[in-house]
């Protein structure tokens, strides 16, 4: 049975106001774990430490309060209108999308302790940060074998990251789930009561009664305190933390995904995509970089660009 982490292995939940801790690793630490490195700020040196250590064995974590690197030496240009303010700034994530050993986190560090090696950061929980599972499929799994323990897996990039054992134990109007796994190292055991709720048009679909809240739910996420509901974690959604900027920027990323480009000039119709398809993305393209221009000039006055280069 292995142990159950967090989905960023890194990650801890905590009940002071819901802080992250990020944990270097002590000696003694499992042999399986590889070093882990902390990069602070996302500027010059950070993005040249990160790139400087892609092909090292070990654990990159780059955090910045920023979701982007902007090109200073080019500050001037834009500042005459040479240039709009989305050509001068790039998304730091680009930079884990080559780089498989490299996290990109969005926080601020607040504090180091040195005696726990641990690194802590404003950023709040999401429901990206916790391993989650659906209830129903893992229900229908559980009674299709009779009560009979199997296992359920997380899979990164087609490895086993970590597993459960369940068992579902009940009828069709009502059953319980039993978890089986570790954490922190130590085993538990977890009896969820499970309950059928109709469709409309036939068939039932299965919920999970949150032992905290009482909720019924859909998912259940694995933490600190076992496998509860995101409202017992007070978890939010990763789209309800990111700022106008930080969206345009993805869905952008997104358009030019689909058109197999990396900068959002000169995009060419892939071979095989309709023109109808083709026109669509471009304007999604368009429309998310006048998006990107209207925030940026926002979020940065363009009497400071005066000011910074006077």
């Amino acid at each position: 049975m292995d142990p159950i982490t967090p989905i960023r292995s890194f990650h801890e939940l905590t009940n002071d106001f819901g802080a992250f801790v990020l944990k270097l690793g002590r000696k003694g630490m499992d042999v399986k774990r590889k070093p882990r490195i902390v990069i602070v700020g996302g500027g010059f040196g950070g993005v040249a430490a990160a790139r400087a250590l892609r092909k090292s064995d070990a654990e990159v974590f780059l955090i910045d309060r920023r979701n982007h690197h902007i090109f200073q030496p080019l500050l001037y240009q834009v500042a005459t209108a040479v240039l709009s303010p989305s050509e001068v700034a790039a998304p730091i994530r680009q930079l884990a999308r080559k780089q498989k050993n490299l996290s990109v986190m969005l926080a601020e560090v607040t504090d180091l302790d040195l005696k726990s090696r641990s690194v802590l950061n404003s950023r709040r929980t999401t429901t990206g940060d916790l391993r989650r599972f659906s209830v129903h499929q893992i229900a229908i799994d559980g009674l299709s074998l009779c009560g009979v323990n199997f296992r359920w897996c997380w899979k990164s990039q087609g490895k086993v990251t970590a597993s459960i054992v369940a068992r579902v134990q009940g009828g069709d109007n009502g059953a319980t789930l039993v978890l089986d796994y570790t954490l922190d190292g130590s085993p538990m055991t977890q009896s969820i009561r499970l309950d059928a709720s109709p469709c409309r048009f036939g068939g039932v679909r299965w919920l999970a009664i949150c032992p905290n809240t009482g909720r019924r739910v859909a998912h259940l996420y694995i933490g600190g305190a076992g496998a509860l509901s995101r409202h017992a974690y007070h978890l939010k959604y990763d789209s309800q933390r990111e700022s106008p900027l930080y969206r345009s920027l993805r869905r952008r990323d997104k358009a030019l995904a689909k058109l197999k480009a990396d900068a959002p000039m000169f995009l060419e119709r892939p071979k095989g995509m309709h023109a109808r398809t083709y026109e669509r993305l471009l304007q999604n393209v368009e429309q998310e970089e006048q998006c990107m221009d209207i925030f940026a000039i926002a979020k940065w006055d363009w009497e400071f660009w005066a000011r910074a280069l006077s």
